[in-house]
């Protein structure tokens, strides 16, 4: 199986031939600007190739690079279609981005749809095996209990509080915490994505963390992402929601 190599950092890995380029440098998370997302347009996914062989230049990259940049083995990523060993040199580093996190925040009236309320677990008798599902619900009033809920929790006789939204108990908790209630707020922008953790018992924001959005490797814009998607019918909304989740457990 051929190898590329990449310099500077020197590292290697194996490839199967049939793909360009730019899609297997994407795959090993290397770095290649791409705005149009590989069509060969924008002419930004530019590498050199230091050692094998690619062919010869396409005549979209005779228009798009010059005659000195193809003299020194520079190409166009997303119109080559490597077959052996080869080293390439990536030319571009990934710039740094200032992230917005924070900014004025007009007067809203705070209520939750999320609440918490204490319930007792009686241990099970002889006289009384009252499930501890029925246990919840009798006490709380509230239609449903999520499986995940019962899953999760670890029941003990005593004290636990229910952590309640839109009528269904989604998490029991032991003793009483209800004076702890933190919620996520998850800001999915087109180039960044920003993580808030808010206390929910009073709306203050205690932490944020911020990183660029990993979808940018499938195009700059959301036209772009959609196309991928198009094209991409098997794996192009995994591919999409990946990038996402990779983004958000990165911070």
């Amino acid at each position: 199986m051929p190898v590329i190599k990449i310099n500077p950092s020197g590292k290697t890995f194996e490839y199967h031939p049939g793909a360009t380029l730019l899609e297997l440098l994407l795959a090993e998370k290397f770095f290649v600007d791409n705005p149009c997302n590989g069509k060969g347009v924008c002419g930004k996914c530019r590498v050199r190739i230091v050692n094998g062989n690619v062919g010869e230049p396409c005549a979209t990259e005779l228009k798009l690079l010059s005659d000195a940049e193809l003299k020194t083995g520079i190409r166009l990523s997303c119109l080559v279609k490597p077959e052996e060993d080869l080293t390439v040199e990536l030319l571009q580093k990934e710039r740094k981005h200032e992230v917005l996190t924070s900014g004025y925040v007009p007067e809203f009236e705070f209520d939750t749809d999320i609440k918490k309320q204490v319930i007792e677990i009686r241990k099970p008798t002889l006289s009384d095996q009252t499930p501890y599902e029925d246990q919840i619900l009798e006490q709380t009033g509230v239609r449903a209990v999520s499986f995940t809920a019962l899953k999760d929790a670890v029941f003990h006789p005593g004290m636990a509080t229910a952590v309640i939204h839109n009528g269904t108990v989604i998490g029991v908790e032991a003793g009483d915490t209800t004076e702890k209630l933190y919620g996520v707020a998850i800001d999915i922008g087109t180039t960044t994505v920003v993580c808030a953790l808010i206390d929910m018992l009073t709306g203050k924001e205690l932490a944020n963390a911020s990183m660029i959005n990993a979808q940018k490797h499938f195009g700059l814009d959301v036209l772009t992402r959609i196309t991928y998607q198009i094209e991409h019918k098997e794996t192009g909304v995994a591919d999409l929601q990946k990038a996402i989740v990779d983004s958000i457990n990165a911070m």
